[in-house]
This record gives C-alpha cells, sequence and structure tokens, in this order.
C-alpha cells in the first residue's frame, strides 16, 4: 500500500513532464518572438528558411509530446486478452478431440501470444522496460541552447 504523503513514481513523473513542458513552451515561444521580430526586419530567403525550420521542430516536439501521451485503451487490452484466451481454448479444445497434443499447440503459439503481449505492453510504456526513447537528443540541444 502506498503512503498518502508519498507520490508515486508516474505522478512524480507528470509533474516533472508537465514542468518541463512548459518551460519548452516559454523558450519556444521566445525564439519564435526572435525569429519573426528578425524576419520583419530583414526579409530574406534564409530568415524564411529559419522560420519554416523553427516552425517545423515547433511540430515534432507537439508530435513527441502527443506519443508520450497516447497509451493503449484499456477495451484494447480487454478484447487482446478474450482474443489469445479464445485462441489457446480453441487450440486445446482441438488438439484433445484430435487424441494428440502437438508442439504447436503445446509451446509455440502459447509463447507468440505471450511474446505479442509483453511487445505490445512494452511499447506502451516509453519511459521503462526493454524498448525506451532515447532523449539524449534532445537533452543536448537544451545544453547548446543554454
Amino acid at each position: 500500500m502506498l503512503c498518502a504523503s508519498r507520490p508515486n513514481r508516474e505522478s512524480q513523473f507528470s509533474q516533472r513532464f508537465e514542468a518541463l513542458r512548459k518551460s519548452s513552451a516559454n523558450l519556444h515561444e521566445r525564439i519564435w518572438n526572435e525569429a519573426v521580430g528578425a524576419a520583419a526586419k530583414q526579409p530574406t530567403p534564409i530568415t524564411a528558411s529559419f522560420i519554416a525550420s523553427l516552425n517545423e521542430s515547433i511540430d515534432l516536439e507537439a508530435t513527441r509530446i502527443a506519443a508520450k501521451r497516447n497509451h493503449v485503451p484499456g477495451a484494447v487490452w480487454v478484447l487482446l486478452l478474450c482474443v489469445a484466451g479464445c485462441g489457446m481454448w480453441l487450440t486445446g479444445w482441438e488438439a484433445g478431440t484430435a487424441r494428440g497434443y502437438p508442439f504447436l499447440a503445446r509451446f509455440l503459439f502459447p509463447l507468440l501470444i505471450a511474446v505479442v503481449i509483453a511487445l505490445i505492453t512494452d511499447i506502451d510504456t516509453p519511459q521503462g522496460g526493454l524498448i525506451t526513447l532515447d532523449e539524449r537528443p534532445l537533452l543536448e540541444l537544451n545544453d547548446s541552447l543554454k
């Protein structure tokens, strides 16, 4: 049981993520204002290219934030487990009526189901697991901007 005075890891992650997102939005706004001011003073193809690149980087961050917030819905998990359970039951039933229990039904099919569910779970949690998002490029960019 979790202690009420100690926040759990997910809430700590959410609070840190929200603080970093706000800081990033402020930084983007400052850079955008500077770029628009520079483009108004000297409208050249180079400043237009810079504005387009800056806009694309802001859009990419929004895409990254959306990807971090999106998770597999609970209904999809229930459906996945129901389909896996029905598949296992039908495979076992067919093997039982055939008076045999082939290798595929006994070992390979359950292993494949477990691997698929584990992979989906791992992809759904980008901050942990075997498949993680590498945030070093963003941290290096942040350091270079300071």
